[in-house]
């Protein structure tokens, strides 16, 4: 869920940044700050069917697993916008929570 978010982040920081690289801290920041955005959407988590609380259990996870082991600086060039997606996506699955629901109810919440 999350990553979706991110990879729109990823994208629009990839327009901006000269180096071409990003920080991995501000990539976790950005996943944070959305999720504590999108975790608190009563409409988002009702939609799917958990709380708040394990919205943000379940994102700090994907951050744990899923970006914390990336290298500290990321060649924007050379990263795997897929490879980011699917791991949260896993780690949402494992829990019992489907990605085709997530994106519906990400756009129930938005509207």
């Amino acid at each position: 869920m999350a990553a979706i978010l991110v990879a729109g982040g990823i994208l629009s920081i990839h327009v901006y940044s000269q180096d071409q690289s990003l920080s991995r801290f501000l990539l976790i920041k950005l996943a944070r700050d959305q999720s504590n955005v999108l975790c608190s959407s009563k409409a988002f988590t009702q939609c799917m069917g958990f709380t708040e609380t394990r919205c943000l259990e379940l994102s700090e996870q994907s951050v744990e697993q899923c970006l914390m082991p990336l290298p500290e600086r990321i060649d924007l060039e050379m990263l795997e916008n897929e490879t980011i997606e699917n791991c949260p996506k896993k780690i949402y699955q494992d829990a019992g929570y489907e990605d085709e629901k997530a994106q519906q109810c990400l756009t129930q919440a938005l509207q």
